[in-house]
């Protein structure tokens, strides 16, 4: 087994061209009206609580024993995780009266004033650029056919985690959560809530710099900062499959429509 490195992972050349053109999209992205996701991570208040003790770690070290299979979810311009339901009502007891006993759970972070509109314009978009407040969307996808439920352009990639990479990323996305938001109606997508987040967000800070930093959180060697757009998430997940994969490459399957 190769030994661990402390470099960041990801494909240098990929990351670059990443951000070669990220300024080019953002401002495409703007100009459509589809800037969403959060900044700096300003946390005064408490998430939700937490179970006391996490999993032991594994004597071999994360990664060594999966034991949920969690997915980055790439629209094309958003990122987020779906994950067992079951995970998060364990390790976020807090959550429990809004989080369904089965099943997949979608979890999408953004700016609140676009994430939770229904027919969000470039005056929401355009309003994300400075700090603003972020939300959290927990929503519920229900039965086998889960992946039916997401949006056409939606691709997944594979991240089987151990029970210490899951209990991070539950605590991750724990300490985002501040309440629930009480809206008029139901999102934009059906069984989901949304969430007052801890964090705020802005341009330079976006939902995909959010799902780098969640990839940090688990123990992954990446490096959040400077992550925009969500083709800069997908490098990172190579890079971890490229770094993981030397032990066992059949835990990494190629992203599924």
């Amino acid at each position: 087994m190769a030994k661990p490195s402390n470099a960041p992972i990801g494909n240098p050349e990929s990351m670059h061209r990443s951000l070669r053109t990220a300024a080019v999209t953002l401002a495409r992205l703007a100009a459509a009206g589809v800037l969403a996701g959060g900044l700096c991570a300003c946390a005064p208040r408490a998430g939700v609580p937490l179970r006391a003790a996490a999993p032991a770690a594994s004597p071999h070290g994360p990664g060594t024993r999966p034991v949920a299979k969690v997915y980055i979810l790439n629209n094309g311009w958003h990122t987020g995780f779906a994950l067992p339901a079951q995970a998060l009502r364990e390790y976020l007891p807090g959550l429990g009266r809004w989080l369904p006993t089965s099943g997949e759970v979608l979890i999408g972070w953004g700016n609140r004033r676009f994430y939770m509109a229904h027919h969000p314009g470039p005056a929401a978009a355009l309003a994300a650029v400075l700090p603003s407040p972020a939300v959290l969307l927990v929503q519920h996808l229900r039965g086998p056919d889960w992946r039916r439920q997401l949006l056409p352009s939606t691709r997944l990639y594979l991240l089987p985690l151990d029970a210490l990479r899951l209990h991070r990323l539950d605590v991750f996305i724990g300490k985002a959560i501040a309440r629930p938001v009480a809206v008029a109606r139901e999102p934009w997508r059906p069984h989901g809530r949304f969430f007052a987040s801890t964090e705020t967000y802005d341009l330079f800070h976006t939902c995909n710099t959010w799902t780098a930093q969640a990839l940090a959180a688990m123990g992954y060697t990446v490096q959040p900062a400077g992550v925009i757009v969500s083709a800069q998430v997908i490098d990172l997940w190579h890079g971890i499959v490229s770094h993981d994969a030397r032990a066992d490459t059949r835990r990494f399957p190629a992203p599924r429509i």
